[in-house]
């Protein structure tokens, strides 16, 4: 369920959850001014793969414009899927764009090259929501071993769905020492 709370302090905050006990746990970030449209948030789900020298690479880069009236960008609360270029351009000067983009897929490969770092096993995928803020920085928000699927029902992004697919399988090969061209018919 979609809830948004607002309150005046802190302290007004605690006191209501702690009143209400609606969870054990919680978690507490700072605000974020997102680039927006229209009020809606906007941030990005990225995805990487390994590619067939074990290697990361951004996949997947699409947009996610927040519902009317909602706090998150789920297609299922009514979100909305752009193109990454879309958003930009939406928020930024013309001359921003390739640098936003830039910066989005440098955070999206220095984070899954970080998460590969500190995990054990075999790692060949990982899917990001990432924000921006009005400054252009970059945020992370979560990660994703097994990502969802749904920003590929976007006509733009067939392709990366794909490609996606793909470097699943080359990072396979890698795994098992054996190169596309061994496989190939």
């Amino acid at each position: 369920q979609n809830k948004l709370f607002r309150f005046k302090d802190l302290a007004k905050a605690i006191d209501h959850f702690m009143q209400h006990k609606l969870s054990k746990t919680y978690i507490a970030q700072q605000g974020i001014s997102l680039m927006s449209v229209n009020r809606r948030p906007i941030d990005f789900r990225v995805h990487t793969n390994k590619n067939a020298y074990g290697k990361w690479e951004v996949t997947a880069l699409a947009a996610k414009l927040a519902g009317r009236g909602s706090v998150t960008t789920h297609v299922r609360s009514g979100g909305q899927v752009l193109t990454a270029q879309e958003a930009i351009r939406a928020c930024f000067p013309w001359d921003m764009e390739d640098i936003i983009l830039y910066r989005i897929e440098q955070a999206a490969i220095t984070l899954s090259e970080a998460i590969d770092d500190h995990l054990e096993g075999w790692l060949g995928e990982l899917g990001f929501d990432l924000g921006v803020d009005w400054q252009g920085q970059v945020w992370m928000f979560e990660a994703n071993s097994k990502p969802g699927r749904q920003v590929f029902t976007h006509p733009s992004l067939r392709e990366s769905e794909q490609l996606t697919r793909q470097k699943i399988l080359e990072y396979a090969l890698y795994l098992a020492n054996f190169t596309s061209e061994e496989v190939s018919p």
